[in-house]
């Protein structure tokens, strides 16, 4: 019984909240903006490359905030939470981007 109660504790997240001072509560400041940021804000902000910043997104994610993506008329992407007011951690919203499909796929269509 002793090893079940301790597996039950061990699917918990700890602490939902990152360390004071860290990359990833840098990255959720910007995110908890009115205005979001884009992966360019981000990776400036951590030093990190965009395939990093988009891993850490989805490890923000996963700590049970809300993110959600948007588009700008100029096509570029815009990651905010989507209560930035709310202290409390939610649930997960998929994104909200519909995927096109790539060019040669269009093209191949359109030739056939």
């Amino acid at each position: 019984m002793e090893i079940a109660a301790n597996a039950s504790e061990a699917t918990k997240p700890a602490n939902t909240e990152p360390r004071t001072g860290s990359k990833l509560a840098s990255v959720i400041a910007l995110l908890r903006r009115a205005e979001g940021a884009t992966i360019e804000v981000l990776t400036e902000a951590t030093g990190w490359l965009p395939h990093t910043t988009r891993a850490a997104i989805t490890g923000v994610r996963k700590r049970g905030y809300s993110v959600v993506l948007d588009r700008s008329a100029d096509g570029a992407s815009v990651y905010r939470l989507s209560d930035p007011q709310e202290s409390e951690v939610t649930t997960s919203v998929p994104q909200t981007q519909v995927h096109k499909p790539a060019r040669r796929q269009r093209e191949a269509k359109a030739a056939a």
